[in-house]
């Protein structure tokens, strides 16, 4: 399914003497991908990464107030979230579970009828397996439109000292963020949330166990 987010910010000068100076409102939309991984009753469970699911981060207020400074400077935000099925049909969400450290998340919508959920995979994949994501590369998909890629599994990769993730050898542009990576079972195994820097042919996602321990 494509997510679209819609983030209302507000970036209060505390300092400033002046009422121009004091306020400044930003509003955008951007887009993201996720996989629904269950239906419960009258609600469903849609698999995606976390900066998705959460309000603009330092980074990005930072792009838009460069002058930023958390000692004088306090932002207000407000993120909604609508989810568009094959069909076209819309859905409004919210984040029901999310971890920015390994960057999972998962929202809640009402039922999305039509369309079966994905079951996560019981076991990682081993390095070399063919994998395939499903996503919608800077919002290129419409009704009926899916973009399917095909790659492999190439292992556990450290960006740092401290962290980890899983790497994949898919094209990637923005709007990839959360798209579920499955095996050739259909099973989900991994979701992209980043790309390498230099080269973006390498995709960076949260690792099967990372998944399994937030749903």
């Amino acid at each position: 399914v494509m997510i679209r987010s819609h983030t209302d910010l507000m970036v209060i000068n505390t300092t400033a003497t002046t009422a121009a100076a004091r306020w400044m409102r930003f509003s955008f939309v951007s887009s993201g991908t996720g996989a629904i991984i269950d239906h419960h009753g009258k609600s469903s469970f849609v698999l995606t990464a976390a900066h998705i699911c959460d309000i603009a981060s330092k980074k990005q207020i930072k792009r838009m107030v460069p002058e930023y400074n958390e000692k004088v400077h306090r932002v207000l935000s407000s993120k909604t979230h609508v989810i568009l099925n094959f069909y076209g049909s819309s859905y409004q969400a919210t984040p029901l579970v999310s971890n920015p450290q390994t960057d999972v998340c998962v929202l809640l919508t009402p039922r999305i009828e039509g369309i079966k959920a994905l079951r996560v995979a019981n076991t990682a994949p081993y390095k070399g397996e063919k994998v395939f994501y499903m996503g919608f590369p800077r919002g290129l998909g419409q009704p009926g439109f899916v973009p399917t890629f095909e790659g492999f599994y190439a292992g556990i990769f450290r960006p740092d000292r401290n962290h980890y993730c899983a790497g994949y050898t898919f094209p990637l542009a923005p709007g990839s963020s959360g798209s579920p990576i499955v095996n050739i079972y259909g099973e989900v195994v991994g979701i992209i949330h980043s790309y390498y820097p230099i080269f973006d042919n390498i995709a960076l996602g949260a690792t099967h166990p990372q998944i399994k321990y937030i749903i």
